[in-house]
């Protein structure tokens, strides 16, 4: 297949990769000589990592990709990482957790003030997500030059997108205040939602916050019991917004 015909890999992904390498599989493997490295040695990364089983197998797939570079590149003769069966390594793929589709009566419960739960920040971000039915990386990756808060459009580029199809995001009202509220708060940053740890932009420099920002937010909540619903997820606003919005009259297609 030419290359012009392969899809370009979404920023996501490809920070996805990046994690994976520096956390996973340079601590475990990157002591190693590559033309040295066993598909038993990869078995024992991914039985050692601790992670979920969905982490796991991207953990894997990143592997692969490295050392398939490395025999793009003529440095072995194989990809070591080929054939590892993950079911076989770490168990059969837990059951897929359900989604949850929160009703008026528990989103009555949570959004009054849900900024004192889980933060003024993380509060509009759960907001934006219930109004606009975006996926959470989606919003994480919001670009101010993407916004228009005047006309009340936000664009999400291909780039950002599971699908690879960017899309036009029309703002309600309350929606474009509450973004003008993280515009405020992002001072000077490229992106509505930048980094808050010093750490880590120091690191990356002027860098979006973590994927995983408000679902730890959320977790913590409900651990300390201050949510009075469901235990839910950040993805879970995307069901709750259909099933809502169906219950309104909405069209299933929309």
């Amino acid at each position: 297949m030419e290359k012009a015909l392969l899809p370009p890999l979404a920023q996501a992904t490809i920070s996805e990769h990046v994690w994976n390498i520096n956390t996973f599989v340079r601590p475990k493997l990157g002591s190693l000589e590559v033309s040295k490295v066993k598909p038993s040695d990869i078995v024992f990364m991914l039985e050692t990592v601790g992670r979920t089983w969905q982490i796991t197998k991207k953990i894997l797939s990143t592997t692969k990709q490295v050392f398939s570079g490395g025999v793009g590149k003529r440095l072995i003769e194989y990809n070591p990482a080929v054939g590892i069966d993950l079911k076989a390594v770490i168990g059969p793929k837990p059951q897929a957790r359900k989604r949850v589709m929160l009703s008026e009566k528990e989103l009555g419960a949570v959004l009054p003030d849900i900024d004192d739960k889980i933060g003024r920040e993380n509060g509009l971000m759960l907001r934006i997500l219930l109004a606009t039915c975006v996926r959470t990386g989606e919003l994480v990756t919001a670009r101010k030059e993407l916004i228009d808060l005047e006309r009340g459009t936000w664009v999400v580029p291909d780039q950002n997108t599971k699908t690879r199809q960017g899309f036009l995001v029309p703002l309600a009202p309350a929606v474009t205040e509450w973004m003008r509220e993280l515009w405020t708060l992002s001072s000077d940053s490229q992106w509505l939602l930048p980094t808050r740890h010093a750490g880590r932009g120091k690191r990356y420099g002027d860098i979006h916050i973590e994927r995983r920002t408000l679902l730890h937010a959320l977790k913590n909540a409900f651990k300390d019991d201050r949510l009075a619903a469901r235990q839910f997820t950040p993805h879970d606003t995307r069901s709750t917004a259909k099933c809502n919005r169906r219950n309104m009259g909405g069209l299933r297609e929309i």
